[in-house]
């Protein structure tokens, strides 16, 4: 019952049962790692180990697929199972599989747990999906870091739109006689506009490959290290594109806009 409401799927053997008691013989479940490990190419079933020396041989009963046991993000690593019974340790978690709301089973659990033992201490129920989120070897590391890469992110955007704004705004002072002579030969303030938006976006769309194909790169690599990362998750990279397209057409509007208003004879006398 523990392995189907864990989720693990047997492979091999048995569950354990209500005889894996303290006087029975000692058993374990181990998985395909270790398994692979200790008796490569074979079946683990019936084999025995134990623990130093002097300890008691314990019989390999079932074979359970790999998981993960201490980090999500974590490569497959050798693990076994042994009955409570058999290797008691304190505190022991006790886990339920429900198909409705699980925090609406808690007074009945509590029923049932006190009339076993009235006198055993209950605390920390909380659901799996509460776990994950705030333990400290699961999710919440990478929500921290997930929230540190926003800001990040924000800062990186602040300063590219101020880069974008800082560029075009020089080059269109630089070129304000042009542009006087140009509006002086009859260009409109919207061509100018165009001329110089046109601008900002060359260099917008220059940031963007080398962007793009850093970010492809990173996220790569990034990907053997982050548990649920996709590198090729099209939406994100869609998104981000048009977010940062979106600021630099807007970085580059402001000068071009202060550009397009240039009174054609202040611009002819402008050193």
């Amino acid at each position: 019952m523990l392995f189907r409401s864990l989720g693990v799927t047997m492979l091999q053997g048995r569950e354990f049962d209500a005889y894996d008691t303290e006087k029975a013989p000692r058993v374990a479940i181990v998985n395909q790692t270790l398994a692979e490990r200790f008796w490569p190419g074979l079946s683990p079933i019936g084999k025995r180990f134990r623990f130093g020396r002097g300890g008691e041989y314990v019989e390999v009963v079932g074979l359970a697929r790999d998981g993960k046991y201490v980090l999500l993000g974590e490569q497959p690593r050798p693990y076994l199972y042994l009955p409570l019974d058999q290797q008691y340790r304190s505190p022991a978690t006790l886990h339920v599989r429900t198909a409705g709301d699980p925090m609406s089973l808690v007074p009945a659990l509590r029923r049932v747990l006190a009339e076993l033992d009235p006198s055993l201490p209950i605390y920390n129920l909380r659901t799996m999906e509460e776990h994950l989120r705030q333990s400290a070897m699961a999710m919440m590391p990478l929500r921290m870091a997930a929230v540190l890469s926003g800001v990040q992110g924000g800062l990186g955007l602040l300063l590219a739109m101020m880069g974008i704004y800082g560029v075009v705004s020089y080059v269109a002072n630089q070129r304000t006689r042009e542009m006087g002579l140009r509006v002086a030969l009859g260009a409109r303030r919207l061509d100018v506009l165009r001329l110089v938006i046109r601008e900002g976006w060359h260099l917008t769309l220059i940031g963007l490959g080398i962007g793009l194909v850093i970010a492809l790169v990173l996220a790569f690599g990034l990907s053997r290290l982050l548990y649920g990362l996709n590198p090729f998750n099209l939406p994100v990279f869609g998104g981000v594109l048009l977010l940062l397209s979106v600021v630099a057409l807007v970085a580059s509007y402001l000068p071009a806009r202060r550009a397009a208003r240039v009174d054609a004879m202040d611009a002819l006398r402008c050193e």
